[in-house]
């Protein structure tokens, strides 16, 4: 309030309008600083700082290392689980590491703007679903173009060798990679914040490694499915 009035002070009054005190302008200032500090270390996966001493930031860091740790290993484990797949069209094996990367990205994009958006009361109470649809239909749109552009660079340099089916196949990955971290990462902020969690914890470490996940299950899913 007082940012978007440019007030320089205001009252603060208990629940029968008795003045308790006055916020003066360079209280709010500090607070806000510290609270953006604050949400943006939790969506990189940690609480401490720098000042905080290396034993402490070690601390706080090796939870969310070792939850992108077991996600990982969920990774491999679904990669090991279609080593028919991959022994017969090795090719899938380079297009893995984008399918995640860009999933992981579009999905820490879309919980900051949220989180963002609900820390600064551009998303008010009652505006989630709009602001899932939002978001959502950006993640599809953005799928969609990278699913033709991706799948058909896929199609040029392998399709050749295992048909135009390969080109789908990825650039169909690439699609639903895009659309779920969309939607994941739009709906984890207004879930954490019901269970009386920071939303911002919902951007880190978390919504990476689950779009790693289902990209993985879904891309050598319909490899499978098509391509043997």
């Amino acid at each position: 309030l007082i940012q978007k009035y440019k007030l320089k002070d205001a009252p603060v009054v208990d629940k029968d309008g008795n003045m308790l005190g006055v916020v003066v302008y360079g209280d709010i200032i500090e607070v806000a600083r510290e609270e953006v500090e604050e949400d943006f270390a939790k969506m990189a996966g940690f609480t401490q700082g720098f000042a905080e001493g290396a034993l402490r930031q070690v601390g706080s860091r090796l939870p969310w290392l070792i939850i992108t740790c077991l996600g990982g290993l969920a990774v491999s484990s679904v990669i090991n689980g279609f080593e028919g797949t991959l022994s017969k069209i090795i090719a899938l094996a380079s297009f893995s590491p984008l399918l995640a990367g860009i999933g992981g990205n579009v999905g820490s994009q879309t919980a900051t703007i949220v989180v963002r958006g609900m820390a600064t009361g551009l998303i008010k109470t009652g505006d989630e679903r709009k602001a899932m649809l939002e978001e959502s239909l950006v993640g599809l749109l953005m799928g969609v173009i990278y699913g033709i552009a991706i799948g058909s660079i896929a199609d040029f340099m392998y399709g050749g060798r295992y048909g135009m089916l390969f080109g789908v196949v990825v650039g169909g990955a690439m699609a639903f990679s895009m659309i779920v971290s969309s939607l994941m990462a739009s709906f984890a902020p207004f879930a954490f914040r019901r269970l009386g969690v920071d939303p911002a914890t919902a951007s880190g470490p978390l919504i990476t490694t689950t779009t790693d996940l289902l990209s993985n299950v879904f891309y050598f899913t319909l490899a499978t499915w098509l391509l043997l």
